[in-house]
């Protein structure tokens, strides 16, 4: 019986390194030509939380020479990078004869996996790019046991007359002390076989593999196709339980469930569409107001008292401000007549600024004649504006 130790990992590109019963095999190539099963081909590391795994694989090399490994691997990125698909460190005991999950390959695999990663890893990172020299001293812890060379006592069964070697097989199980020399487990009839406690990444690799990678679960001592669990309903005291019904029957409760939820989206689109026109009228109606406190904010400064002022003759007439006469439904309701109360608004404005400022009193004059005309056309009384030029009655 020919047994091998393995301790991999990705510490810089994808390393490996085996040992026998008797020391560190340099070329491994000699024994099995190329040989790539302890990067996984169906269940890889993908995640940064992906789970401890457990995987079986059995295999014939390239003369038809029956092996079978078991290895034990985690997440484990490179000492210079940053990639985490396919980032793993793990151990693995292969042989020519089938070798049994149980207690005693268990402890082996974890004692060798513990005590690389106190060696090499921290913080899911590998600490050196070459870990020869520190597996190498796990290796002779083991084939140096008080107990013996733990290396050629592999607990093993014989292989089946024919088994297969091309299907995978994915099983969701709680904790790996459960499968430990379990009949069913050591009896499945599959090429690739991996155990986790990580149902997400399962689905994952069922997503990526189809039928080619099955999903089971360890439930109730036994190992069972993967379901779903159904979701609990939560019923109330006075609901009845519904039969079920023929194609031409009343309608399921589900297809209920769709009308009514239906139903539920045009009534809120509705609701959506008369908001906004609400909306809508609201702004129009805030503007309108808006534009109306500003008119009498200005009538309210204009009719304060007049200063004195060296520009106005001492005999020059005082005019009578009358209230403005503000034609209010049909200015709020017409939007053509909003805008040219904003322009009425925006002159009148313009014209208390030049004068002010002393600019020209030509400009002044149009101005305040183009107020009067938009005031007529509006029905609103602007004679207050004369105030701003007291010789505009000489100047018409």
């Amino acid at each position: 019986m020919a047994n091998y130790l393995f301790f991999f990992g990705k510490s810089q590109d994808f390393t490996a390194y085996a040992f026998d019963q008797n020391d560190y095999i340099a070329d491994f190539n000699s024994v099995i030509k190329n040989f790539d099963l302890l990067e996984s081909q169906y269940f890889n590391i993908d995640e940064i939380n992906n789970g401890e795994i457990i995987a079986k694989y059995i295999f014939n090399d390239a003369n038809g020479k029956r092996y079978s490994l078991i290895k034990l691997y985690e997440f484990a990125q490179a000492l210079d990078g940053n990639r985490i698909a396919g980032s793993s460190f793990g151990v693995a005991l292969l042989s020519d004869v089938n070798l049994v999950i149980g207690p005693e390959n268990y402890n082996i695999l974890r004692a060798a996996k513990d005590n690389f990663s106190k060696l090499c890893i921290q913080n899911s990172k590998f600490t050196k790019s070459d870990f020869l020299a520190d597996v190498h001293k796990i290796w002779k812890a083991l084939a140096n046991n008080e107990q013996g060379n733990l290396i050629s006592a592999y607990k093993t069964t014989p292989f089946k007359s024919q088994q297969s070697e091309n299907s995978a097989l994915g099983v969701l199980i709680n904790d790996p002390k459960q499968i430990l020399n379990h009949a069913e487990v050591n009896a499945l009839d599959y090429g690739k076989i991996y155990y986790t406690t990580d149902l997400e990444h399962l689905k994952r690799a069922y997503n990526k593999w189809g039928n080619l990678f099955k999903i089971y679960a360890f439930e109730q001592n036994k190992i069972v196709p993967y379901k779903e669990p159904k979701p609990i309903i939560e019923s109330s005291s006075n609901s009845t339980t519904v039969s079920s019904q023929p194609n031409n029957g009343p309608k399921s409760i589900d297809h209920l469930k769709i009308v009514d939820l239906e139903s539920e989206i045009a009534y809120l689109k509705n609701t959506l569409k008369t908001n906004e026109q609400t909306v809508k009228k609201y702004k129009l109606m805030f503007v309108s107001a808006l534009v109306l406190c500003l008119i009498l904010m200005l009538s309210f400064l204009l009719r304060s008292p007049a200063k004195k002022s060296a520009d106005i003759p001492p005999s020059a007439p005082v005019q009578k401000i009358e209230y403005i006469d503000y034609n209010i439904t049909s200015l709020l309701t017409n939007s053509d007549s909003l805008q040219k109360l904003n322009a009425l608004v925006d002159n009148i404005i313009l014209l208390e600024k030049s004068k002010k400022q002393n600019l020209n009193q030509e400009n002044n004059f149009k101005l305040q004649k183009t107020i009067t005309e938009q005031g007529q056309e509006l029905k609103i009384d602007v004679s207050f504006t004369k105030a701003y030029l007291p010789t505009i009655d000489d100047r018409e």
